[in-house]
C-alpha cells in the first residue's frame, strides 16, 4: 500500500538538500528544515494515527507527515576484511 501524506509539504524556495546544508553551516535559509528524529517501534503498533494509516516504520512516517527528504549513505568505515588475529 502506498503511503499518502496527511498534510501538504511546507512551502519553500530551496531544495531540501540546499536548506539542510545551509542550516547546518549557519547560512541563510528560506525556512527551517522540517524533520523528525524517529519513533520507537512500539509507537507504530500503539498510536492510532500509525495503525489506521498502515505506517510501520520511520521511513513511512516521514512520507506520511511529508517531512523534508533526508537520505543517508553509509558503509563499512573500518578495515575490510577485518585483520586476522595473529595471536595464538
Amino acid at each position: 500500500m502506498a503511503i499518502k501524506p496527511c498534510r501538504p509539504k511546507w512551502k519553500g524556495t530551496m531544495t531540501d538538500r540546499e536548506r539542510f546544508n545551509n542550516q547546518m553551516h549557519y547560512r541563510p535559509v528560506d525556512r527551517c528544515f522540517n524533520m523528525e528524529f524517529g519513533y520507537w517501534d512500539e509507537n507504530f503498533r500503539e498510536w492510532s494515527i500509525f495503525v489506521e494509516n498502515g505506517i510501520k516504520n520511520n521511513y513511512e512516517a516521514d512520507i506520511f507527515f511529508n517531512f523534508d527528504r533526508f537520505e543517508v549513505v553509509s558503509g563499512n568505515i573500518w578495515m575490510s576484511p577485518p585483520p586476522l588475529n595473529t595471536r595464538s
